[in-house]
């Protein structure tokens, strides 16, 4: 556990905004509880999958595209979907949508092995993307390492909506 902080204004108002999340990284919740205050859309590859906590604010899927219109015609109406993670879960958006803002959080920690990545070598930041706020924290009793959060918006993004 490297991070604990739960900052809302660093994540664009996180509450009552719906998320997609992979099985893998909802599992690592304790007690599989969902984030509170939004819907938790749950992705498995596997179809007899149930949360180990039932909650109304969890709902299954076994697509992408069916767990993103889920979102989109039922939870957010047209605003904001945060797509949490896991790793797969970035890849296959990352190659499948057009995203128009990331958050993206930088852990400094050089010493942890991680086996899990952002996928940002399938996004041209530089290319596509402004850095639009970037906040630095330092580690503190909640949070071991400190880390960066960066909001990026893609550039052409309401362009390529036309």
């Amino acid at each position: 556990k490297i991070t604990k902080k739960k900052s809302e204004q660093n994540l664009g108002g996180l509450i009552g905004v719906p998320l997609i999340i992979g099985r893998k990284n909802f599992d690592s919740f304790p007690k599989q509880k969902p984030l509170p205050g939004r819907k938790n859309i749950v992705l498995t590859r596997d179809k007899n999958w149930k949360s180990k906590n039932p909650n109304e604010n969890i709902i299954v899927f076994d697509c992408p595209w069916k767990a993103l219109g889920y979102a989109e015609e039922k939870e957010c109406a047209g605003d904001e979907l945060f797509i949490i993670g896991g790793e797969d879960i970035y890849v296959w958006y990352a190659k499948n949508i057009i995203v128009h803002r990331l958050y993206i959080s930088f852990i400094n920690a050089p010493n942890v092995k991680c086996d899990k990545f952002f996928p940002i070598a399938l996004l041209n930041l530089q290319r596509d993307y402004t850095v639009k706020e970037e906040t630095r924290h330092k580690p503190d009793e909640n949070n071991a390492y400190g880390f960066t959060t960066r909001l990026y918006e893609r550039k052409d993004f309401y362009l390529l909506l036309k």
